[in-house]
Protein backbone atom coordinates (compact mmCIF):
# COMPACT_ATOMS: atom_id res chain seq x y z
CA UNK A 1 0.00 0.00 0.00
CA UNK A 2 1.42 3.45 -0.88
CA UNK A 3 2.52 5.68 1.95
CA UNK A 4 1.99 9.41 2.36
CA UNK A 5 4.76 11.25 4.18
CA UNK A 6 3.50 14.50 5.69
CA UNK A 7 6.41 16.81 6.30
CA UNK A 8 6.63 20.09 8.21
CA UNK A 9 9.10 21.74 10.55
CA UNK A 10 7.37 20.52 13.72
CA UNK A 11 7.07 16.84 12.87
CA UNK A 12 6.94 14.20 10.19
CA UNK A 13 4.11 11.72 9.81
CA UNK A 14 3.31 8.66 7.74
CA UNK A 15 -0.16 7.58 6.68
CA UNK A 16 -1.58 4.96 4.38
CA UNK A 17 -5.04 4.23 3.05
CA UNK A 18 -6.03 2.89 6.46
CA UNK A 19 -5.08 6.03 8.36
CA UNK A 20 -2.25 7.37 10.48
CA UNK A 21 0.65 4.92 10.94
CA UNK A 22 3.51 6.85 12.58
CA UNK A 23 4.47 10.33 13.73
CA UNK A 24 7.78 11.72 14.95
CA UNK A 25 8.64 15.21 16.21
CA UNK A 26 11.32 17.08 14.28
CA UNK A 27 14.08 16.81 16.89
CA UNK A 28 17.59 15.41 16.54
CA UNK A 29 20.29 14.92 19.14
CA UNK A 30 23.76 15.33 17.62
CA UNK A 31 27.10 14.18 18.97
CA UNK A 32 30.58 13.74 17.53
CA UNK A 33 29.45 15.04 14.12
CA UNK A 34 26.77 12.36 13.86
CA UNK A 35 23.06 11.98 14.55
CA UNK A 36 22.68 10.10 17.81
CA UNK A 37 18.86 9.86 17.99
CA UNK A 38 15.84 11.58 16.44
CA UNK A 39 12.18 12.05 17.27
CA UNK A 40 10.76 11.54 20.75
CA UNK A 41 14.03 10.32 22.26
CA UNK A 42 15.83 13.46 21.06
CA UNK A 43 12.97 15.66 22.25
CA UNK A 44 13.23 14.15 25.74
CA UNK A 45 16.97 14.97 25.73
CA UNK A 46 16.44 18.64 24.85
CA UNK A 47 16.64 19.92 28.42
CA UNK A 48 19.65 17.80 29.30
CA UNK A 49 21.62 18.61 26.14
CA UNK A 50 20.24 21.87 24.70
CA UNK A 51 23.38 22.68 22.67
CA UNK A 52 23.27 19.31 20.93
CA UNK A 53 19.61 19.53 19.86
CA UNK A 54 18.57 20.52 16.33
CA UNK A 55 14.93 21.37 15.61
CA UNK A 56 14.77 23.46 12.42
CA UNK A 57 16.47 21.12 9.95
CA UNK A 58 13.25 20.37 8.03
CA UNK A 59 12.45 24.08 7.82
CA UNK A 60 16.03 24.93 6.80
CA UNK A 61 16.71 21.80 4.75
CA UNK A 62 19.92 22.44 2.82
CA UNK A 63 23.40 21.12 2.19
CA UNK A 64 24.94 23.72 4.49
CA UNK A 65 26.70 22.32 7.53
CA UNK A 66 25.09 22.38 10.95
CA UNK A 67 26.91 24.98 13.08
CA UNK A 68 29.35 23.29 15.51
CA UNK A 69 28.72 19.86 13.97
CA UNK A 70 30.54 20.06 10.60
CA UNK A 71 30.71 18.18 8.28
CA UNK A 72 27.13 17.15 9.18
CA UNK A 73 24.51 18.99 7.09
CA UNK A 74 20.84 19.63 7.75
CA UNK A 75 20.08 17.25 4.87
CA UNK A 76 22.07 14.54 6.69
CA UNK A 77 20.02 15.10 9.84
CA UNK A 78 16.73 14.97 7.90
CA UNK A 79 17.81 11.81 6.06
CA UNK A 80 18.67 10.14 9.34
CA UNK A 81 15.23 10.89 10.76
CA UNK A 82 13.49 9.77 7.58
CA UNK A 83 15.41 6.45 7.61
CA UNK A 84 14.50 5.92 11.26
CA UNK A 85 10.82 6.63 10.61
CA UNK A 86 10.64 4.38 7.52
CA UNK A 87 12.59 1.50 9.06
CA UNK A 88 9.54 -0.45 10.33
CA UNK A 89 7.90 -0.43 6.91
CA UNK A 90 8.73 -3.14 4.41
CA UNK A 91 10.41 -2.19 1.15
CA UNK A 92 7.26 -2.94 -0.88
CA UNK A 93 5.33 -0.22 1.00
CA UNK A 94 8.02 2.42 0.58
CA UNK A 95 6.42 4.20 -2.34
CA UNK A 96 3.86 6.95 -2.40
CA UNK A 97 3.84 10.72 -2.02
CA UNK A 98 5.48 13.39 0.09
CA UNK A 99 3.33 16.31 1.27
CA UNK A 100 5.51 19.38 1.84
CA UNK A 101 4.78 22.85 3.21
CA UNK A 102 4.47 25.69 0.68
CA UNK A 103 7.66 27.42 1.83
CA UNK A 104 9.90 24.64 0.48
CA UNK A 105 11.84 25.59 -2.63
CA UNK A 106 12.66 23.53 -5.73
CA UNK A 107 16.14 22.92 -4.36
CA UNK A 108 14.60 21.55 -1.16
CA UNK A 109 12.31 19.27 -3.19
CA UNK A 110 15.40 17.91 -4.96
CA UNK A 111 17.10 17.20 -1.63
CA UNK A 112 13.98 15.37 -0.44
CA UNK A 113 13.79 13.24 -3.55
CA UNK A 114 17.40 12.26 -3.03
CA UNK A 115 16.60 11.07 0.50
CA UNK A 116 13.68 8.85 -0.45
Amino acid sequence: MPLVIDLNDADIGISDGQGHRARMPGFALLSNNAVEVTGERAERSARLHPRRIQMAYWYRLATQTVPNFAPLTRADVAASQLRELLEPFSADTRHGAIVVPPYMSRETHGLLQGQC
